[in-house]
């Protein structure tokens, strides 16, 4: 059973980031955590999870986006760099130029993907 989009997988790949953890070493940590055996909370406990770690690192950045989404639809315009950079801060990331421009295409891809115009 491939686990890499389950919310129980997402959600502890991103208590990983709390952890000043970059989302590609979280998805990896996250995959030697839960991946190999049967797991309760993903899937009953009756299939072996399996995690593809750049499926993963995708959906921490999914949920950043989302995240980054409804925070500008909060702020004054011209202030939307503020909280891009406060979303990455929360994730424990760095608001480093590759950081944001990922953070910025997860956004582009998540605003196409609900029919929005980026």
């Amino acid at each position: 059973m491939n686990a890499s989009a389950h919310p129980v997988v997402v959600e502890c790949a991103v208590r990983e980031c709390f952890k000043r953890r970059t989302p590609r070493t979280a998805a990896l940590t996250t995959q030697k955590k839960l991946a190999g055996s049967p797991n309760l909370f993903i899937g009953g406990g009756t299939e072996v999870v399996e995690i593809d770690p750049q499926e993963l690192e995708n959906q921490i950045w999914f949920r950043m986006a989302d995240r980054t989404i409804k925070a500008i639809k909060s702020v004054k315009p011209g202030f939307e760099e503020f909280a891009l950079e406060g979303i990455l801060a929360e994730y424990g990331q760095k608001p480093s130029p590759a950081n944001k421009k990922q953070l910025q295409m997860a956004i582009d891809h998540q605003l196409n993907q609900h029919g929005q115009i980026p």
